[in-house]
């Protein structure tokens, strides 16, 4: 595959948007896994603290705390909601080093909520049967938390 313009091959990142113009990194994460980690951060960059709330599908994405290059995982308590500008900046950096101490305490926070409740929210609201306020009745209550 190649680029028409210049004729060079394709970058990886340009034939994953091809298959996916909304997810730029693919479709390495089920949707409603997706939005509930979205929903789980309150749809907030938690680096630069930044609304997601309006922003285009591409622009907000997952980051690792762990890169996978460094051995991290796909799993919810590796990942955190991302703007496109902050995740490209901090690129394959140690997240510890690109916001330092208040903001990993941000991101521990946000990673020490239980998944699951926003896991029945996210799954409602891909689900074209269920509604939302079966997904609230359905939703373990908060405990303790801001």
């Amino acid at each position: 595959m190649t680029n028409a313009d210049d004729a060079k091959p394709l970058t990886v990142t340009e034939r994953k948007r091809l298959h996916s113009p909304d997810q730029p990194v693919g479709r390495w994460i089920r949707p409603e896994k997706r939005l509930a980690i979205y929903l789980r951060d309150g749809f907030r960059c938690l680096l630069c603290d930044r609304d997601l709330h309006g922003a285009a599908p591409r622009d907000v994405t997952l980051d690792h705390v762990i890169c996978r290059t460094d051995g991290g995982s796909n799993e919810a308590s590796n990942l955190y909601t991302c703007c496109l500008s902050c995740n490209s900046a901090r690129s394959s950096r140690p997240l510890g080093k690109y916001v330092g101490a208040p903001g990993m305490k941000r991101i521990r926070r946000h990673l020490a909520r239980d998944l699951k409740r926003f896991v029945v929210m996210a799954k409602a609201l891909v689900s074209e049967t269920a509604s939302w306020g079966d997904a609230l009745a359905a939703a373990p209550r908060a405990s303790g938390e801001e």
